[in-house]
């Protein structure tokens, strides 16, 4: 664990954007999935929201600014080459950060962020097949509850997930990593 320094690329979008994904799944309870809530994190009632710059293989990793988690994801080129970040404002945050180590179609192809949302993206291999997320921890409560999207692409509208909601995980499928899945659990 760590704490993050610095932040790149962000463009201000205005307004608060309320399209979300749909459920096709309710998680099974383990390890990596909580069953019970308490206390959570919340939505500011003045949320920033902002896109990242698309990023690669070729370039930096994508930060969420400040006190944001990942609440949408964009991608764009072949084989989802290019992935930008939706990030919205959070109360009550943590500011300890970590890397999950990576992921692809390959092997196995998902990360789950241990008890905390997504805040950042990196990758490495051809068209951004192997990605990592970086995961910002909550204290105090289990992330509960918290439900897999369907899968987009390239061809698809950016994957947004419901209000009160944030990215705590991702998946991918098909040839570099073409096809992402988001887990997102309530704030």
């Amino acid at each position: 664990m760590g704490i993050r320094v610095g932040h790149l690329g962000f463009v201000l979008v205005a307004g608060l954007l309320g399209v979300g994904c749909v459920a096709t799944e309710q998680p099974e309870c383990s390890g990596d999935v909580a069953c019970e809530s308490e206390e959570q994190v919340g939505v500011s009632e003045e949320a920033l929201v902002t896109w990242t710059a698309a990023i690669s293989e070729e370039t930096a990793p994508a930060y969420c600014p400040g006190n944001t988690v990942v609440t949408g994801v964009s991608c764009q080129g072949a084989y989802c080459d290019n992935v930008a970040l939706l990030c919205e404002t959070v109360s009550n945050a943590a500011h300890n950060y970590s890397w999950t180590t990576s992921f692809s179609e390959e092997g196995t192809y998902y990360r789950i962020c241990p008890n905390g949302f997504v805040t950042g993206l990196k990758c490495n291999g051809g068209w951004c097949d192997n990605m990592y997320l970086e995961c910002m921890t909550v204290y105090g409560s289990p992330l509960w509850p918290c439900y897999w999207g369907g899968a987009f692409s390239e061809e698809n509208p950016p994957a947004i997930v419901p209000a009160g909601y944030a990215v705590a995980g991702m998946a991918c499928s098909g040839s570099y990593c073409d096809n992402i899945s988001l887990y997102y659990c309530k704030l």
